[in-house]
């Protein structure tokens, strides 16, 4: 890694992206810093891996996430502006930006009015996706990005389903 002196192996460009470093990663999914080249903007990058990619089950769930989160119009949640595949893996482009996570490990504390402004802009587009008809099902601070103006964003709909498709049961999981 250019930035942390890092060694870890990764292709440096996935389509039309180039990969600048590893921001985060999940049990499906890694996401890069990326500059697309066609539009000449810096994005978050989230490719899911290789095993994932080959699972034609994983690689739907992927796919159907990245169409819920294009279908999302709010503020306080992540638009994704495009979806594809390269060199076996699917890939969906996000904002750029960290994550709450990380500023959570950066920082250790933070003042009280941020945290509660923070925390009413997530609940704002939580609210938009159940408006929309979805349970997210994994709120949590690694699933909040931050555009650049530091608008947190709600990201990961990979495990949200919508309400009409829940058991009956009044149970629903979640992380």
């Amino acid at each position: 890694c250019p930035t942390c002196g890092a060694i870890f192996r990764s292709r440096d460009k996935f389509d039309h992206f180039l990969l600048t470093k590893q921001i985060g990663t999940g049990g499906m999914s890694r996401v890069f810093s990326a500059r697309d080249t066609s539009l000449q903007r810096d994005v978050a990058l989230k490719i899911l891996n290789r095993a994932c990619s080959q699972d034609s089950n994983r690689a739907r769930q992927f796919e159907r996430e990245a169409e819920i989160t294009a279908q999302m119009s709010h503020p306080n949640v992540v638009r994704v502006f495009t979806a594809g595949r390269d060199q076996g893996y699917f890939y969906m482009d996000l904002v750029s930006g960290g994550s709450l996570e990380a500023v959570l490990r950066d920082q250790k504390k933070m003042p009280e009015a941020q945290v509660l402004e923070m925390a009413i802009q997530a609940v704002q587009g939580l609210r938009a996706a159940n408006e929309a008809g979805l349970i997210h099902r994994d709120i949590k601070p690694g699933n909040i990005l931050f555009s650049e103006d530091g608008t947190p964003k709600i990201v990961d709909f990979g495990l949200a389903i919508f309400a009409r498709d829940s058991d009956g049961s009044g149970e629903i999981w979640a992380t």
